[in-house]
């Protein structure tokens, strides 16, 4: 799986921009440091090696480090290589 999030910090909206070696269901949640789910991104069918991308623009999110740890259906955590969690700072 290849997860870029920018800008990195960001202020008023950050680009998320992945790609998955196979076909999957995939579930994007931004969570904040402590664990909390702050909300869902993004839940759908996604195609094997095709650019998706979705946006996050935060309302009333408290300034802090938040992080983005994507999913499958199942909710196992998708990875290729590292951890495939994204951080960023509001």
């Amino acid at each position: 799986m290849c997860l870029q999030a920018y800008p990195n910090p960001f202020s008023e909206k950050l680009n998320i921009e992945f790609t998955l070696p196979e076909d999957s269901r995939v579930k994007l949640e931004i969570f904040g440091i402590t664990g909390e789910r702050i909300t869902d991104l993004f839940e759908g069918d996604v195609k094997a090696g095709a650019l998706h991308q979705a946006e996050y623009e935060p309302s009333a999110v408290s300034h802090g480090i938040h992080h983005l740890p994507p999913a499958n259906a199942a909710g196992s955590l998708l990875r290729e290589g590292g951890d495939g969690e994204v951080r960023f700072e509001v």
